[in-house]
């Protein structure tokens, strides 16, 4: 069991230095290798948990830096146990939830072939299955892990990121069974899975299938505003006038899109309202375009939103957040557990926010921009990759999160999100890290956490999109139907038996 565990932790490495991407696939073979063991044969699932124990542990163990959670005035033992919870209960939680799914491999075909995509298929679902419910935290997705593996982290643009854990779990399920096997034939075909892929990220480079992109001046306004201040009482006229400076400065040095990060200007955004008017006269005196996230009311909802004002102050179209972050934007079970925890009430400055139903884009007559607004960009891309946008935008506050591995995991997903859509994708953070990222994942331009700065790039703007783009997510679909045609087999094949006998 402590083999396992340290199996994951092993495999946790590449999520807090990108240039240890090896040592996910170290992680898997080793995992995949004490599954052979015979000493789990009867202790299989016990085994499979301690593995993602290990992993989401350490993944999730950036939690601690919120701690005192200041911002909502915790006594240092309310802040203890809301950490604690999401150190403890949320990875128990994912390491429950991928566990079923691996587990599951006690049912798949003894032919190591079938079996090593059958692994790979199940981690595919698992991943999936952690996008869904009140506690959705799709956060340690292996190709989180193959970002600082270049010529792998392209073929992203193909198939997705799922394609990449399908890949990854398959190869390693298959380099065990080669090696315990002695086989000539596995080991040249284990060769043949692990090369072709790399083969098609080196082509990907070689012929990026467009010629040489127009670029545009950007400006990244990173304001260092920490949390505490950003939601105390009567700083919003000074974090206003910080904002309007900084674009001032910015639209004065040429910048062509100016980004403002997530809820840039905490108090409610109106059509024609002072926020608006601001930074209207600014875009109409520069030829600009400013691009912000701003906090809007509906009635009785409130919502975290993306808009852009372009050049002649007009407004482009909403985008909404989709994926509230819980205990930070919205509170699951939130009657229960604010009456067992009355401070808990306070987590949610503006109360719960509503979750967005608008296209996954703004747009106006310049531009169509694609959105993310913080834990959205968490979540797969496909609609985005898909919908033909200009280039991509990232707005976030990881405040929260001071200089914790929170940050550069988080910048990760833009990163994947970009890959995706063959765009390049500006991200604007309030306290960092802000970055200007090509369409490979690579980062032409980036920020350092915690400084108050202006972040200048060129952005390239590419004409085409992906192959991921047009197919959409077929590897996920090729999972399902994979596992439902190895399980209805053997369910069939176990009747016939069991009929017979």
């Amino acid at each position: 069991m402590l083999g396992c565990f340290l199996s994951g932790a092993v495999f946790s490495l590449p999520y807090f230095y990108e240039k240890l991407f090896p040592f996910a696939f170290l992680g898997l073979f080793c995992f995949f290798w004490l599954l052979k063991l015979e000493v789990l044969e009867k202790r299989r699932f016990r085994g499979i948990l301690c593995f993602f124990l290990g992993f989401y542990l350490c993944l999730c163990s950036w939690f601690l830096a919120m701690y005192p959670l200041a911002a909502f005035g915790f006594t240092p033992f309310q802040a203890g146990l809301v950490i604690g919870f999401c150190c403890l209960f949320v990875p128990l939680k994912m390491a429950l939830q991928h566990s079923f799914f691996l587990w599951l491999g006690k049912f798949l075909p003894q032919n190591p072939y079938l079996r090593a995509i059958g692994y790979g298929c199940l981690w595919v679902a698992a991943e999936l299955s952690l996008h869904f419910g009140i506690l959705a935290f799709p956060w340690g997705t292996v190709a989180l892990s193959q970002t600082g593996f270049a010529p792998l982290i392209r073929t992203v643009s193909l198939f997705g990121s799922e394609w990449v854990t399908l890949f990854a779990v398959t190869f390693c399920a298959l380099a065990v069974e080669a090696v315990k096997s002695k086989e000539q034939r596995m080991a040249l075909v284990t060769s043949g899975v692990f090369i072709l892929p790399l083969m098609a990220g080196y082509l990907l480079a070689m012929f990026p299938g467009s010629s040489q992109p127009a670029t545009m001046q950007a400006a990244i306004l990173q304001g260092n505003i920490s949390t505490d201040e950003k939601w105390g009482e009567n700083v919003s006229g000074e974090i206003f006038e910080t904002y309007v400076t900084m674009t001032e400065e910015a639209a004065e040095k040429g910048a062509e899109v100016i980004v403002l990060p997530e809820t840039a200007v905490p108090v409610n955004f109106r059509e024609g309202g002072v926020i608006h008017e601001t930074f209207a006269r600014i875009t109409k005196e520069h030829g600009c375009t400013v691009v912000m996230g701003i906090f809007r009311r509906v009635g009785e909802d409130a919502f975290n939103s993306m808009i852009a004002i372009d050049k002649e102050g007009k407004l482009s179209t909403l985008y909404d957040k989709r994926h509230p972050v819980p205990f930070g934007e919205y509170m699951p079970m939130g009657d229960f557990l604010e009456q067992v925890f009355p401070a808990l009430a306070g987590l949610n400055p503006e109360g719960a926010l509503t979750p967005g139903e608008t296209t996954c884009y703004i747009e106006n007559d310049d531009y169509r921009i694609g959105s993310y607004i913080c834990f959205d960009s968490v979540f797969g891309g496909q609609e985005g990759a898909s919908a033909g946008v200009d280039f991509t935008v990232v707005v976030t506050n990881d405040g929260w999160f001071e200089e914790s591995a929170a940050l550069g995991q988080h910048l990760r997903h833009a990163k994947l999100r970009a890959i995706e859509s063959g765009k390049a994708l500006l991200r604007a953070a309030n306290t960092g890290i802000s970055a200007i990222v090509d369409k490979d994942g690579s980062l032409l331009a980036h920020s350092s956490p915690m400084k108050k700065e202006i972040l200048y790039g060129e952005m390239p703007l590419y004409e085409n999109g992906t192959l991921y783009g047009i197919v959409g997510d077929v590897i996920p679909v090729f999972c399902i139907l994979y596992l439902a045609a190895l399980f209805g087999y053997a369910g069939v094949r176990f009747l016939r038996i069991r009929k017979k006998a």
